[in-house]
């Protein structure tokens, strides 16, 4: 049974029962292995392959983890609304036209 862990650094790796007892399994040593290196001003950065960001996310994730934490669904719809408001509002001034306002208020 495969589970993401996090590492020291932030980053989610793939481990299975028998990784963590030093046999990893093909997939998982495949997974791994599966790096690409990235370049900017700060140096070079292994990124995963199969990532669609560049070394700039990749230093984000190594600083700034994820903590898995979710906004609860009552403030998300809040900001659906005050988008809403803010599309009736901009289309009135003539700031916004009519086909991205009616969608806004649509998801929103």
């Amino acid at each position: 049974m495969k589970k993401l862990r996090r590492t020291r650094s932030g980053q989610s790796t793939a481990s299975s029962r028998s990784a963590r007892n030093g046999k990893a399994s093909a997939g998982t040593r495949a997974t791994a292995a599966a790096t690409r290196i990235e370049r900017d001003t700060m140096g070079e950065l292994r990124v995963p392959a199969q990532a669609y960001y560049g070394v700039q996310t990749a230093r984000a994730i190594e600083n700034f983890p994820v903590s898995g934490l979710r906004f609860p669904r009552a403030f998300i719809r809040a900001l659906g609304l005050i988008k809403s408001g803010a599309a009736i509002v901009n289309h009135s001034l003539g700031l916004l036209d009519k086909a991205r306002a009616d969608a806004i208020k649509r998801a929103g």
